[in-house]
């Protein structure tokens, strides 16, 4: 996902939803951000290969550009036996 997907699903639970409170939505963005400067958060670049599979994804059936290039990103890194995480490095 993307950092700006994550706050905007956080915002939505938040104003759309009404799953979590304003006070709520605010601590899970600022843990977001702690994680990303922690680096508790992988950051994945996209590649010339993942454009590609999102481009083939999108031919076969349509679907969101952000949602494309997560499930390309997914597939070709299956396809090297990796793993796209959050990684926390402390418990919950």
């Amino acid at each position: 996902m993307t950092i700006v997907e994550v706050i905007s699903n956080l915002k939505r639970l938040y104003e759309i939803d009404r799953l979590t409170t304003k006070s709520q939505f605010l601590l899970q963005r600022s843990q977001f951000y702690k994680d990303i400067q922690e680096y508790n958060v992988s950051i994945v670049e996209l590649s010339s290969e993942d454009i590609i599979t999102a481009d083939e994804l999108i031919s076969k059936r349509y679907m969101k550009p952000v949602d494309a290039i997560q499930l390309a990103i997914a597939l070709n890194a299956a396809d090297t036996a990796s793993c796209i995480c959050l990684l926390r490095q402390r418990a919950l």
